[in-house]
């Protein structure tokens, strides 16, 4: 049994609903956190692994992983945006099913992870700065993966909902064993990785302060997740907590609404189930294809023929009232529940992916009628952004990207030091909000990795943000 001792090495693992990402960092050099750059050396579009699965006609061929949907042709069933399928289990078992007998979430999920995991780690041997790193020399050994892979502890950014789940997956994957999950297997919400990557930032950039609370929104593909930050005098003596998330209120949502919209009308519009599939996949591809916006909110985004072969029209306008509002109306819901449980908020708005956000914002401020006060700011995305903040989240380090009260020597004395991997945080905080006065800041980030500028169609100035 792999005993904490034993672990040498954190790898942050971000199954995107599009594309994966890994990080690593060794346990006595947290400064240094090193991503897979390139799937392939042989092209240079390999930054990019597709969270895909191919299973080939051929059954005794091992599913491949990682395929662009214009190499699959008639190779075989082709199962692309793997993690689209965690949100509801059960309809996606059932839509899998229609695709190959037996196929199942948790298979695609397995199969992904026997292919990924492996492939992740050969990545990652032959990343130059990890090369160049005198303490990864024994990962980076050709015999490592067969001989000390217990030395290696797993973060996986997933939902609270789906984590025993995927622990399950990955037990009978055969990446860890079950006897040794709760050492080499640990899990963190998006919201929280997002808050350590906010806290490893330049203080002048973010805006955070000491001694002060914020909240962090993250609004992911398919899930929304709420985390706490305290902030300290260095990233080391903050505290991040898990406040909620929720698994069926993600980007995902959207789609689900629109089609929830056309079957309660189905009758008014003239439409039967093939149509109301049709045009949700109309819907999804539009979306993909970052074609809304609100500059001609009456123009014609979706057009189909009814069951009569008379034309349906859905505008900007329409599905600004059908689709996105209705959203806001939740995720502001999610977030008034916070801000009830832990005092009034001051919102501070963060946009990742160069997402164009300010119409989401000022409709959240909106609902609460001016309560909530806020400052806006823009935090670039950054390749591995989330899988790297995994590997933070499970090390208590002495990162000094911010280091306000650490002078060199205090900094050299805890890079010696040997650091031990903290308990996850629960998800809710008992402590008092700021010391009593319960002012934060919420920081929100758009992880649209899926539908990245959905908002654009919706685009309002940013002087308001300002």
């Amino acid at each position: 049994m792999a005993s904490l001792n034993q672990i040498e090495y954190i790898v942050g693992i971000d199954l995107g609903t599009t594309s994966s990402k890994v990080s690593i960092a060794h346990v006595n050099d947290p400064f240094n956190i090193i991503t897979v750059l390139s799937w392939d050396d042989l092209k240079e579009s390999s930054k990019y692994f597709l969270s895909s699965v191919l299973y080939l006609k051929d059954e005794n061929n091992t599913p491949l992983c990682g395929i662009e949907h214009d190499d699959v042709n008639d190779r075989g069933v082709y199962v692309a945006n793997i993690t689209q399928y965690l949100v509801d289990i059960d309809a996606s078992n059932e839509k899998l099913s229609q695709l190959m007998d037996g196929l199942t979430v948790k298979k695609v999920m397995i199969d992904y992870l026997k292919y990924f995991i492996p492939l992740a780690l050969k990545r990652l041997q032959v990343q130059d700065k990890l090369i160049k790193n005198e303490r990864f020399q024994d990962f980076v050994n050709e015999n490592f993966i067969d001989e000390n892979i217990k030395t290696v502890c797993y973060c996986l950014v997933c939902p609270t909902d789906r984590q025993e789940f995927m622990k399950d997956c990955f037990i009978e994957a055969g990446i860890i064993e079950a006897s040794e999950a709760e050492h080499r297997l640990s899990f963190v919400i998006q919201a929280v990785a997002i808050a350590h990557y906010q806290l490893s930032r330049d203080r002048k950039e973010t805006g955070i302060e000491n001694d002060q609370y914020y909240f962090v929104l993250d609004i992911s593909d398919i899930s929304i997740g709420i985390a706490r930050i305290h902030a300290a005098s260095t990233e080391l003596l903050s505290t991040v907590t898990g406040i909620s998330d929720d698994i069926r209120q993600g980007l995902l949502n959207l789609g689900i609404k629109f089609k929830d919209y056309l079957i309660e009308n189905m009758t008014a519009l003239k439409l039967d189930n093939l149509l109301i599939d049709q045009l949700v996949r109309t819907f999804s591809e539009k979306m993909k294809k970052y074609k809304f916006d609100m500059y001609t909110p009456t123009q014609t985004v979706i057009s189909h023929n009814d069951i009569d072969g008379n034309p349906i029209e859905f505008t900007y306008e329409d599905l600004d009232r059908i689709v996105l509002k209705p959203f806001i109306e939740s995720i502001a819901e999610f977030v008034s529940k916070a801000d009830e449980a832990h005092g009034h908020c001051k919102i501070f708005f963060v946009e990742t992916y160069d997402v164009n956000a300010p119409y989401f914002i000022e409709n959240l401020l909106a609902r609460d009628e001016g309560k909530l006060k806020y400052r806006h700011s823009i935090i670039e995305d950054s390749f591995g952004m989330v899988s790297s903040s995994a590997v933070s989240s499970r090390l208590n380090t002495c990162k000094s990207q911010t280091p306000f009260s650490l002078n060199d020597n205090q900094q050299s004395q805890c890079l010696g030091r040997k650091w031990s991997l903290p308990e996850t945080v629960p998800s809710e905080s008992t402590d008092d909000d700021n010391n009593g006065n319960g002012a934060c800041d919420l920081i929100v980030g758009l992880g649209l990795s899926l539908l990245k500028n959905l908002w654009e169609f919706t685009s309002f100035c940013c002087d308001c943000c300002d």
